[in-house]
Parts: structure tokens; C-alpha cells; sequence
């Protein structure tokens, strides 16, 4: 939740605003997973929130890396059945593992310039696909 307004805003109103956000990242999260998810962050940071229903674009999004000197990203699971792939001085050593099912995490980013440390923190939010009940399937008798 990158906001200009947050540092303003009391803390009711960031879970507030944070609810609404990730509710519209991941649609169909149940009440239980935002909770989940709200009880894990730092309501005092701002994060940036994505969601998708590609399971492939969780696996791509669930690497820790390290680069000595340079970079580092680290992974806290919130929710989900994921153990993080691992990249190390730009080599893959871990492909991650996850069951296709809804996760939950957050990824923290510092990278180190000048003897200067930058951090971003950001939730990436997995939600399966859910068909639509009403869609015609050839394979059960109507």
C-alpha cells in the first residue's frame, strides 16, 4: 500500500485500506486468508500487494536470493503449502515446491548501494481459478 497519505491515516484505517486492497488483488481470498494475512505484516509499513491465479506465476515470484554485497530477498509464508526456490550469486541451487492451492506471503528486498541499505516489502497472494458454476461441462449428465 504505497501511499502518500499513509503515515496520516490511524491504524483502523490502514487495516481498513489494506483489507479493501487485498480483497481487490485476490479476488475470491476467503475472510479467514486476509486475516491471516493481516495478523503477518507490519500494519505500520507500506507493502505492495500483488495477486494472481496463475500457478506458475507463484513459482516464478518464490525465490529467496542472496548476492553478496549487492542484494538480498527473503520470504516469510503467511498461508499455503510453499517452500522457497533459492538463487545464489545469480545461479538457481532450488526450484520452489508448492501445492496448487491457495498462498500466501511476503517478500522483503534490501538492496545495499553505497554503503546505504533500501528495502521494500511486498505480499504476493495465490488464489486458484475458480470456473464459474454456470458454465456447460459435456462430461456430467444435465
Amino acid at each position: 500500500m504505497l501511499n502518500d497519505s499513509f503515515h496520516t491515516m490511524d491504524r483502523t484505517s490502514k487495516e481498513n485500506r489494506m483489507r479493501n486492497i487485498i480483497t481487490s488483488k485476490a479476488r475470491g481470498i476467503s475472510a479467514e486468508n486476509v486475516n491471516r494475512i493481516l495478523s503477518a505484516i507490519d500494519i505500520e509499513k507500506q507493502y505492495t500487494i500483488t495477486g494472481s491465479t496463475y500457478f506458475d506465476t507463484l513459482l516464478r515470484n518464490a525465490y529467496e536470493e542472496y548476492r553478496d554485497g549487492k542484494y538480498e530477498v527473503t520470504m516469510e509464508i503467511i498461508y499455503g503449502t510453499l517452500d522457497p526456490g533459492l538463487v545464489k550469486e545469480g545461479k538457481i541451487e532450488e526450484e520452489p515446491v508448492a501445492e496448487d492451492m491457495p498462498a500466501a506471503f511476503i517478500k522483503n528486498v534490501k538492496i545495499y548501494l553505497n554503503s546505504n541499505t533500501f528495502c521494500q516489502d511486498s505480499v504476493f497472494i495465490y488464489q486458484k481459478r475458480i470456473p464459474p458454476d454456470n458454465l456447460y461441462c459435456c462430461c456430467h449428465p444435465h
